[in-house]
């Protein structure tokens, strides 16, 4: 079954391209903040399309949509300090511009209302609740409701970054295969001939499926946990390891890839006198057809690479499991999609329970301090600014 071999072999492959592109387009929205971007939009919304028209008229003052997502998406811990010099405060601007330092990345219900409690708006919802009676039931069907259309605006912005990721992906897997000359054709010709090279990578496939699912894992913890500075300055360098790791297992396995295997390349290698004293651009006039099928041979590569590392790392169990090549292996997605079958659900009265008490405990902690008409006072004695440094 050299044919089933072959195909094995090949998602392997497609499991290193793709691990290389899976950490150049998480690299790619951390350097352009796109979660930290998504969460303030997301906020805008939430406050445009959501609390404002129940609200109606009656805004607490001074709350508009602007400061709305500020207090929303503002970092509670600061790095410096007001006494801090000239030069760390000016780094900390210069981060807060151009990587967000200063804004969360993600807010669960529960956060959402704890910081929803501690705005205008929240104080504003609270005082209306109070006018139409005494107790929580009231507000608990307001908040259950707010937090229903919290959480179905965030899948919402969920599903769009993840098609986003996937266009991304398929930008990156082409500009990939055509950096290193990736030519599905050859590479499938060579793993159908080759039984060295099949077994090279079928050896390394656990191994390989396990470094992509840990990076996949990886990238969806990066979404639901903050990131420092010092973690994305490691990133350019995990990109050049996961790049060497990925080449050297493709080179071991001996495949046609780099542009010493071009067709034109080849042609002057092995080919006519003739064709050796051409230039590349002689070769492709000369050769439009087989430059046309190379052309189209790195798009399709592309195409295939783009699809991405699930995709891939579910073709590989699926074929690993029918030549049963690899008996041991198993997926830790899987294990942890069956634990989150076995969860059980929480009851809605109950989670309204939970929204009130976590509302009402930060509005009353958030009141505490101003029920004495006193300011709180820095190292210097002097009244602390609401907000910290901004």
């Amino acid at each position: 079954m050299s044919w089933l071999d072959s195909l094995l072999a090949f998602s392997v492959v497609m499991m290193i391209l793709s691990t290389i592109v899976s950490a150049i387009v998480e690299s790619f929205h951390n350097f352009l903040n796109q979660r930290a971007k998504g969460l303030e939009r997301l906020m805008e919304q939430m406050f445009d399309k959501v609390i404002a028209p129940r609200l109606l008229t009656h805004h607490p003052q001074g709350m508009d949509s602007a400061r709305f997502v500020k207090q929303m998406t503002d970092m509670r811990w600061l790095p410096i300090k007001e006494k801090d010099g000239k030069f760390q405060l000016f780094m900390y601007k210069a981060l807060k511009v151009f990587r967000k330092v200063d804004k969360v990345e993600k807010l669960s219900t529960l956060e959402f209302l704890e910081r929803l409690a501690e705005t205008p708006v929240g104080k504003e919802i609270l005082n209306r609740s109070k006018k139409l009676g005494s107790d929580n039931s009231k507000l608990g069907v307001f908040l259950e409701d707010l937090a229903s259309k919290y959480e179905d605006y965030g899948d919402s912005a969920s599903r769009y970054f993840a098609k986003r990721s996937r266009f991304i992906s398929i930008l990156v897997g082409f500009f990939l295969v055509f950096a290193i000359n990736f030519n599905v054709v050859e590479v499938m010709k060579t793993l159908s001939q080759s039984e060295a090279s099949r077994q090279a990578l079928i050896q390394e496939g656990d191994r390989i499926a396990n470094r992509l699912q840990a990076q996949l894992i990886a990238e969806e913890a990066a979404r639901t946990e903050q990131e420092t500075s010092e973690e994305f300055d490691l990133k350019a360098d995990k990109i050049k390891q996961v790049f060497n790791n990925g080449m050297q297992d493709l080179e071991h396995a001996q495949l046609p890839i780099g542009w010493d295997f071009a067709p034109w390349n080849r042609a002057r290698l092995y080919e006519s006198q003739e064709d050796a004293n051409n230039s590349v651009w002689s070769w492709i006039f000369n050769h439009k057809v087989a430059f046309l099928g190379w052309l189209l041979s790195v798009f399709a590569s592309g195409l295939l690479v783009g699809l991405g590392g699930p995709f891939w790392f579910d073709t590989y169990k699926r074929l690993s499991s029918v030549s049963k090549v690899s008996k041991t292996f198993q997926s830790q997605v899987k294990q942890e999609e069956n634990l989150n079958a076995e969860a059980v659900e929480q009851s809605s009265q109950s989670r309204a329970e939970r929204f009130v008490n976590i509302f009402n405990t930060s509005r009353e902690a958030n009141e505490f301090a101003k029920a004495t008409g006193r300011r709180l006072l820095n190292v210097n004695g002097k009244p602390m600014q609401q907000g910290g440094l901004r």
